[in-house]
């Protein structure tokens, strides 16, 4: 019996680890034997572990039975009075509860869940052992999440960690863990993301204190981290605690589906690192990637995935092929329950591709659709609804109505700004003011450009993002061509050209190219005129409406949105 158990404990500490195929193996071994030794007890119980290798594998449906089977055969086993020790044998089959628990809410069915996971809770809390009692107690706050009570949630987590005090050795790390991992996804849910931050560092504080920690929990821990440097800004933190999670996922996806899905979704946030240090070429193979790992296994994430596809061509300003990608994520995403702040933020994206390919109509329905699904006017994509809004009176050549957008847009962007709104309204009042300056020339006008490109300097981590800075540095180089400051502008031009092809951002190099040529023709039609003809002082052209500085003005760069 002492070896049956060990190898039991054996089996489990592999699946744990991610070994699946050695589990799978031992498992098979194991059976062999039982056949010698007739024993419903241990048959439950290397039922129940092989119950937990399919859950591992997201073969739910296999595990619902699984764990079922596993409480039949100790009901069988009571009956047939074989002895056994008593509070092993509830250890175990509180386990089954747990497993169907936790399969259940898997399957999103979550009546059944908390029905299982409440009997697993109300046998461990009689067996005394405190972690098993934390553990469930997470699980139940999990659950409490899904439902939308995510205080009563804090409340089980903080229960948690208050019976964890009284554990000892490795164990209590890694629920421990568990525990701070799940808090964080509380506050990232209610947008506290400092304090996510600070709950996610401490989970993974906690895990590194086990000598083998588990790389399921690990790789979860690190992917929520990631998520939350990418929110911040720092990317390169995000790229390695993401780096690290896909490596532990990699290992692990190539016998278990769940890990496997949850490989594409740490793939998609390091396509999201990619694209905004714009390394498009490496964000297109990481999407690709992606993509084919979730239509293999079917999962609703491919809308997602489709849309950063769509946004990257965006950029490269691959109009049609942008169209077709967010085409498909809309009907995956429209298909999907819970998918609310995708469906809006693809909207929204297809507003703004609309309004480049000049389908106003389009752009403005696609808008419309956006806010009818907003159903928290609170929420972090009403400001990404209003910079489109923007974006839309811009290009229709309603300034002044696209500015207020805009404005709208940089109050309302707050604190935790998931979608860089400030500093892209910030950038996009600039350019405003700058094509009501093309157009009425008024002296005003160009200094709220000017204006406008200061305060941009002072919002935080915007120094983060290479792609805004491009954009930024060529509205400073139109401004300083608007004063006349030939030689200066065009240096910085040709540096913008130069770091416009390094990050393939084809509109900028486009945009600072045409602007390169019509000042070469401002500069040969001007050497037949005196300088001070033109500029008796540089306030003087902010005055003067000489046609030739239409000429500058006219391929004020374009920036593409999100």
């Amino acid at each position: 019996m002492k070896s049956s158990m060990k190898k039991i404990e054996t089996i489990r500490n592999l699946i744990e680890a991610g070994h699946y195929d050695e589990a799978e193996n031992t498992i098979q071994g194991f059976e062999s034997d039982l056949k010698r030794v007739s024993s419903l007890y241990l048959e439950a119980m290397l039922n129940n572990q092989k119950s937990f290798l399919c859950f591992r594998r997201g073969l739910l449906d296999e595990a619902i039975h699984g764990f079922i089977n596993s409480i039949m055969l100790f009901k069988r086993a009571e009956e047939a009075k074989e002895e056994f020790d008593e509070n092993k044998k509830l250890v175990n089959v509180s386990f089954s509860f747990n497993g169907l628990g936790l399969a259940y809410y898997r399957k999103g069915q979550a009546n059944s869940a908390f029905n299982y996971l409440r009997k697993a809770l109300e046998i461990r809390f009689n067996l005394g052992d405190e972690s098993l009692i934390a553990s469930t107690l997470n699980n139940v706050a999990n659950l409490l999440v899904e439902a939308g009570a995510s205080n009563s949630a804090l409340d089980y987590l903080a229960e948690a960690l208050d019976v964890l005090k009284g554990v000892k050795g490795e164990k209590k790390a890694s629920i421990t863990a568990m525990v701070y991992a799940n808090i964080g996804n509380i506050h990232t849910d209610e947008g506290n993301m400092k304090e996510a931050a600070e709950y996610y560092q401490k989970a993974w504080d906690e895990i590194q204190k086990e000598k083998n920690w588990e790389p399921w929990t690990a790789s979860r821990i690190l992917f929520n981290l990631g998520k939350n440097y990418i929110n911040n800004g720092d990317l390169n933190e995000a790229k390695d605690k993401i780096d690290t999670a896909i490596e532990l996922q990699e290992k692990l996806s190539e016998t278990s589906k769940l890990a496997a899905v949850a490989l594409s979704r740490s793939l998609l946030s390091l396509t999201r690192i990619h694209l905004r240090r714009n390394e498009n070429n490496i964000a297109l193979i990481t999407a690709e990637r992606s993509i084919t790992i979730l239509h293999e296994h079917k999962d609703p994430t491919l809308g997602e995935a489709y849309l950063l596809v769509g946004w990257l061509h965006w950029k490269q300003n691959e109009l049609e092929t942008a169209l077709e990608n967010f085409k498909d994520a809309i009907k995956i995403l429209d298909k999907v329950d819970d998918t609310e702040v995708n469906d809006i933020e693809a909207y929204s994206l297809l507003s703004g591709l609309y309004t480049d390919l000049k389908l106003f109509d389009e752009a403005e329905k696609a808008l419309k659709h956006a806010q009818t699904l907003l159903t928290d006017p609170e929420a972090d994509e009403r400001v990404l609804i209003l910079l489109y809004a923007g974006y839309l009176a811009q290009r229709k050549g309603e300034l002044e109505r696209a500015e207020k957008f805009f404005h709208q847009a940089e109050l309302e962007s707050g604190e935790e700004d998931a979608f860089n709104i400030e500093l892209r309204s910030v950038l996009y009042i600039a350019q405003n003011h700058l094509l009501q300056y093309y157009l009425s020339k008024k002296p005003e006008s160009f200094l709220q450009v000017e204006s406008s490109l200061r305060s941009l300097e002072q919002i935080d981590l915007w120094k983060f993002y290479p792609t805004e800075n491009l954009y930024y540095r060529l509205l400073q180089a139109t401004v300083t061509l608007i004063r006349a400051e030939f030689q200066e502008a065009l240096e910085e031009i040709d540096k913008i050209i130069e770091k416009a092809i390094e990050m393939n951002l084809g509109q900028v190099k486009e945009s600072a190219s045409i602007l390169r040529n019509e000042v070469e023709d401002i500069e040969t039609e001007m050497q037949t005129h005196s300088y001070s003809d033109f500029l008796p002082d540089k306030l003087n052209i902010l005055q003067r409406q000489m046609n030739q500085f239409d000429k500058v003005l006219e391929p004020i760069p374009r920036i593409t949105p999100i």
